[in-house]
């Protein structure tokens, strides 16, 4: 029960620092918000990193550190490339295709075999989240839209199975978060160092990485407790939670594509959660 808790408290932070995340790239020149977001990131988790035993110095771990941080890229690009052109929203629901890597890799990486229900609730995660918004991106066609979708949701998952073998590994919360983050603030500032933004948006850059952040660190602490595909699962609830806070922040009805595809992930959930 309290895996569950801490995956809806991610879930919900989450889908909180998605809106925000949307809001910055509205603004700001995208590629330019990436690595200070990060950077930002990285030094919240300072605190934790500073009193972690450290593990990085272990083959194996220095290993899954880099898929880490790989995936943590590949999954960062093509949720900016979506939120560029999409909602808040249709980005939530594209990553809620997640519980297909673990499904994949998690009986590769991790000791968590699928049940036939688990299959059946990620097929439907897949097909229901994925198809239905293939239109929804402003001047992207419908199988690259498709792609980067199924790019996300894989990546972000992947995420999640690496950080479960990490923590089977004993790497410290504060480690893993740290390395991840600081790493990708490197790669993202490089590509594109934030010329353009100035010293009075870095503080709702924080707020936004102070979000998003305590979604991570939850996820993180939930898989040191359960299941990486129950986590993977719970955590695919967010696209509803961002179509919900999106619809009463603009005070409009949802796009009905979003609100079945969005409702597609958490049957998918259920028929998962089931299948536990």
């Amino acid at each position: 029960m309290l895996v569950v808790v801490l995956s809806l408290a991610a879930a919900t932070a989450t889908g909180f620092g998605t809106l925000l995340t949307k809001a910055v790239v509205t603004r700001l020149p995208m590629w330019q918000t990436v690595g200070p977001l990060f950077l930002l990131n990285a030094v919240l988790a300072l605190p934790l990193a500073a009193i972690a035993d450290w593990q990085i110095t272990r083959l194996d771990v220095l290993l899954l550190h880099v898929a880490s941080v790989a995936a943590l890229a590949m999954s960062t690009a093509a949720v900016f490339v979506l939120l560029g052109r999409g909602s808040a929203s249709a980005v939530a629901v594209a990553q809620g295709a997640s519980p297909a890597s673990a499904l994949v890799f998690g009986p590769v990486l991790l000791a968590d075999s699928p049940t036939p229900l688990t299959v059946l609730g990620t097929l439907i995660l897949i097909g229901g989240a994925v198809f239905p918004l293939r239109s929804a991106f402003v001047g992207m066609l419908g199988r690259h839209a498709v792609g980067l979708m199924l790019l996300a949701g894989a990546a972000t998952g992947m995420i999640t199975v690496l950080t479960g073998a990490l923590v089977e590994r004993d790497t410290d919360i504060g480690e893993i978060y740290f390395v991840r983050t600081a790493a990708a603030a490197v790669i993202f500032w490089t590509l594109q160092p934030p010329r353009d933004i100035r010293g009075r948006e870095w503080p709702r850059l924080g707020v936004r990485s102070a979000m998003v952040s305590t979604g991570f660190l939850l996820t993180i602490l939930s898989v040191q407790r359960g299941s990486v595909l129950l986590v993977q699962s719970v955590l695919a609830t967010t696209p509803l939670l961002v179509t919900l806070m999106e619809a009463t922040s603009a005070r409009t009805a949802p796009a009905r594509t979003t609100v079945v595809a969005a409702l597609a992930c958490s049957l998918g959930v259920f028929v998962i959660l089931i299948g536990q």
